[in-house]
């Protein structure tokens, strides 16, 4: 509920602060500056706590802030369909895999898997493969860097 009431008063596209541009190529900032206002305000967030947490880690840093580059642009009724889906109707999302991404289902499908396409996003973008891996990885293993990311990633 906390990132929906944040997503509605979230700023438009800015550019990225200088101090994680600078951890960026140009490449990965191209990504960031892609996404919608509230997923930039999210990652820099997520950024933040990380860079609290662990100064010295900059691959996790620069994982946080690129974790989103693979959600596209969803609307906002996307956002909120895809929450509700995932709580109530899970499985719903695996079945809509072969409908297209540009519906509003796949929409919801590509959300659902959108770690996998932001590490895909992040290797066409020359990515070190370690921030790639945290992207692809986060939240689903024992790698104490993606375990990191997904409890930052859900308090922000």
């Amino acid at each position: 509920m906390g990132q929906f009431l944040r997503a509605l008063r979230a700023p438009r596209t800015k550019p990225i602060p200088a101090r994680p541009a600078a951890l960026l190529n140009a490449r990965e900032i191209q990504l960031f500056e892609r996404m919608a206002g509230f997923d930039q305000a999210h990652s820099l967030a997520v950024y933040r706590g990380l860079r609290e947490i662990d100064p010295d880690g900059v691959d996790l840093q620069v994982a946080g802030l690129l974790h989103d580059v693979g959600k596209g642009l969803p609307s906002l009724a996307q956002r909120i369909a895809f929450v509700l889906t995932s709580a109530v109707w899970p499985k719903s999302l695996e079945r809509w895999a072969t409908i297209p991404p540009r519906s509003f289902r796949g929409g919801l499908w590509a959300l659902s898997h959108h770690a996998e396409a932001g590490a895909r996003f992040l290797e066409a973008a020359g990515s070190r493969p370690r921030v790639a891996e945290i992207v692809r990885e986060q939240g689903k293993s024992d790698d104490p860097d993606t375990a990191l990311l997904a409890r930052i990633d859900s308090r922000c």
